[in-house]
C-alpha cells in the first residue's frame, strides 16, 4: 500500500529520471515545471492513500469574457468532475485558474511512469484550455454570457489510460 515514505521515494525517482538536482526542494514544496505549466504534486495519505493529487496552473483569468469562461469551467466540473478525478478551480493563493486531478498511486508506479503521467495530464489540460479559449474568443463581446457551445467537447476530456489505472480528464 502506498505511503508518505513511498511517495517521497517516488519523487526521488522522478528527480533522478528528470535530472532534477534538488530532490529535497521538490519533496518539501511539491512544485515543479512540466512543459510551460507550474504543477503542484501532493500526496495526502490520510485523505486518499490510493491517489496522487496534481494541480496544473493555467494562469490568470482573462479579462475579456470572464463570466463566460467561469461559467464554462463550472459546467465542465458538473459534467466531467462527477468521477471525482478532476475539477477546475481558482487557486485562492494566486488567483489563477487551476485544474486539479488525481492520478492512481499504485505500489509499482516508478518515477519515469510518473513523469509520463504528468506530461500526459498537462497535454490533456492544455487541450481543454485551448478549446475553452477558442470558444471564448469565438463569442462576441455582446454575448458575454454562458451558452452551451462554450462547454468543452466530450472528446477533449476522454479518460486517459495512465500507466497504473484510468483517470478522468
Amino acid at each position: 500500500m502506498p505511503s508518505q515514505f513511498a511517495f517521497n521515494e517516488l519523487l526521488r525517482e522522478l528527480c533522478q529520471h528528470e535530472k532534477i538536482v534538488h530532490v529535497d526542494q521538490l519533496q518539501a514544496s511539491g512544485r515543479l515545471l512540466v512543459g510551460k505549466h507550474h504543477v503542484h504534486i501532493m500526496y495526502e495519505e490520510n485523505i486518499d492513500p490510493q491517489s496522487i493529487e496534481v494541480q496544473v496552473d493555467l494562469g490568470e483569468i482573462p479579462e475579456a469574457g470572464t463570466e463566460t469562461l467561469l461559467c464554462a469551467l463550472m459546467m465542465s466540473n458538473f459534467i466531467y468532475g462527477r468521477c471525482g478525478r478532476s475539477v477546475s478551480s481558482i487557486d485562492p493563493q494566486t488567483g489563477n485558474i487551476a485544474m486539479t486531478m488525481r492520478l492512481p498511486f499504485a505500489p509499482t508506479l516508478t518515477g519515469s511512469d510518473l513523469a509520463e503521467d504528468l506530461r500526459r495530464a498537462v497535454r490533456q489540460v492544455d487541450a481543454l484550455w485551448a478549446e475553452a479559449m477558442e470558444k471564448l474568443n469565438a463569442t462576441s463581446v455582446k454575448e458575454n454570457r454562458f451558452h452551451p457551445a462554450m462547454l468543452p467537447s466530450r472528446t477533449s476530456l476522454v479518460p486517459h489510460r495512465f500507466k497504473h489505472g484510468t483517470s478522468c480528464a
